[in-house]
């Protein structure tokens, strides 16, 4: 979705030495292999939320939403958010998503 305010990208080289090149590219290795663990976990406990029965029940199956709708049954399109945040809640999807990486991890190239 394109921004509805004019906007430009100015792109400027940084002035460095040899040896802020190097601790530079430390930290955005570091940086990429962190992002890439958190995102990796993130999927994971995703993964298994998703065949969890809490999920399964806070979410409607398509299948039963169409027949029910035809029958006019209540309001089977709708979710349950308090269902989906217990699920989380259970698997630690946010609140326990790396700690480590949220505290800050001692020796770490990110803190040098």
């Amino acid at each position: 979705m394109r921004a509805k305010t004019p906007s430009f990208i100015a792109e400027f080289p940084l002035r460095t030495t040899a040896a802020d090149e190097v601790a530079l590219s430390k930290r955005l290795a570091a940086a990429r292999q962190i992002y890439n663990a958190s995102l990796g976990e993130a999927l994971r406990r995703l993964a298994l939320m998703r065949q969890s029965k809490d999920w399964q029940h806070a979410c409607p199956d398509a299948r039963k939403r169409s027949w029910m709708n035809k029958a006019g049954i209540g309001s089977p399109t709708r979710s349950d958010p308090a269902a989906f945040r217990k699920t989380q809640e259970r698997f630690g999807f946010y609140s326990r998503l790396h700690p480590e990486v949220r505290g800050g991890m001692p020796g770490c190239l990110l803190h040098r």
